[in-house]
């Protein structure tokens, strides 16, 4: 049996460099899963709370100091992944190579799309002071997270051009991490919008449009 997508690599060798993932593999699992962790916890409005309460000053640049931890701290890991030897799991046809790179610039653009929303409605900058607004036009038509679709249409089509072990790993451990998130998200966003984000919650799915 064969992939549908490979010329060369049967299902039984994927599986088996599946099952031989070293200790490289398993430092790279650790490292999103402890990115996960330092992430959620840093955006519970707790941490907020009590570094508000110790340096004020310092809490007025959150935002900015929790985005730049995040992205250090994933780049850092990224680094680390591209000094691994690639587990080539296997070979893509042309064109399931075109389908990918093309899943990957959808991915992009409907993450820029929805930033640059965010940045122009005030949403990025979290800022107390504004009035929490739910956003249900442009993409938010279609599915409740187009920021997650976004991130996770990218992370796997990068998967699909260059099917790596490590890849594959990353990519998993952080769909799972975004999926758990979103449905603690939307726990704080029924508490904050009550039945409007119920009723949102009913008509518009997920991440998946029209599913």
């Amino acid at each position: 049996m064969y992939l549908k997508t490979a010329h060369l690599m049967p299902v039984s060798s994927v599986l088996f460099k599946l099952l031989r993932m070293d200790r490289s593999h398993w430092i790279v699992a650790a490292g999103w899963i402890l990115f996960g962790v330092i992430h959620s916890a840093a955006a519970a409005g707790k941490v907020k709370s009590a570094l508000r309460h110790y340096s004020p000053k310092l809490s007025e640049h959150y935002r900015v100091l929790y985005i730049a931890v995040a992205m250090i701290s994933a780049a850092l890991i990224v680094a680390y992944q591209c000094t691994l030897s690639g587990h080539v799991l296997f070979i893509a046809t042309p064109w399931f190579y075109a389908f990918a790179v093309s899943t990957g610039i959808a991915g992009i653009t409907i993450m820029g799309v929805v930033i640059y929303k965010y940045c122009i409605t005030g949403v990025a900058m979290n800022d107390d002071e504004v009035k929490p607004r739910l956003i249900t036009t442009g993409l938010h038509k279609y599915v409740r997270h187009p920021l997650y679709t976004g991130t996770i249409l990218t992370l796997w089509s990068g998967f699909f051009i260059f099917p790596l072990l490590n890849l594959l790993i990353s990519n998993t451990v952080i769909t799972v991490y975004t999926i758990i998130g979103i449905h603690f998200e939307e726990r704080k966003l029924l508490k904050l919008f009550g039945d409007n984000y119920a009723v949102y919650k009913k008509k518009v799915p997920m991440l998946i449009p029209f599913s």
